[in-house]
């Protein structure tokens, strides 16, 4: 559950574009093939549970693709901040606006590029993180844009708030967010394409679930099955 700060001039000239791979790898992504190599100023803050990553990105202009994983993980979460950025597919190019989920699938070809600098929060979840719970197969073998409102707008807050606290959280409390960010995920992989945006009665319970979560940070007893089974959710 550790924190792990990054910041490229803690580094030599020669070891940046290495140390910078790490940090990408950690949250399941890599360069893309031909994408401009990143030497200059980068940051980033991450944090570590079983199974799960969440990242705050900030660096140069790039372009990033998925690391091929296992069949059964859920698909990279990344949400770009500030500025759009342009997703590659088999399909063509697509402008995606900032504010916009993108759910990118372990395997397959696609990239995301940050035309101009990189601004982004990813979360990557693995089965690890479910601590052997039976969890459905997820279709996840296509990229999918969901964009703002309902479920997924909640979603997107949540994460991005989280991110943006990642360093001052209690490792109680990372733990309680951690955990719900991951139990959260396979809602999108399991709605149809349709229900991208969610629906009303999944951002309510969202919202009631951040409220739950938010009332009891002080409690040391916190814990995802304790937040359901309190708000009467299995």
């Amino acid at each position: 559950m550790s924190f792990r700060p990054f910041t490229s001039e803690s580094y030599s000239e020669n070891d940046r574009l290495e140390a910078w791979r790490d940090v990408l790898r950690a949250v399941g992504l890599q360069p893309s093939a031909g994408s401009p190599v990143q030497t200059g100023h980068a940051t980033a803050s991450r944090r570590n549970a079983e199974g799960i990553v969440l990242a705050r990105l900030a660096a140069g202009s790039q372009a990033v693709s998925p690391l091929s994983h296992v069949a059964d993980d859920l698909p990279i979460v990344l949400l770009p901040v500030e500025d759009g950025v342009t997703l590659r597919t088999s399909a063509g190019h697509q402008i995606i606006s900032n504010g916009h989920l993108i759910l990118l699938p372990r395997k397959g070809d696609c990239s995301v590029a940050f035309q101009r600098d990189m601004r982004a929060v990813v979360l990557s979840v693995t089965s690890e993180a479910f601590h052997g719970r039976k969890m459905s197969r997820p279709v996840a073998d296509e990229v999918r844009v969901l964009t703002p409102g309902g479920f997924t707008e909640v979603f997107a807050r949540m994460l991005e708030t989280a991110a943006r606290n990642i360093e001052i959280l209690s490792d109680t409390e990372w733990a309680a967010v951690a955990q719900s960010l991951a139990d959260l995920l396979p809602t999108f992989v399991r709605a149809p394409t349709a229900e991208a945006g969610g629906t009303a009665t999944q951002a309510a319970i969202l919202h009631r679930l951040c409220q739950a979560i938010e009332r009891r940070l002080d409690d040391p007893d916190l814990t995802p099955a304790r937040v359901a089974e309190t708000e009467g959710i299995s």
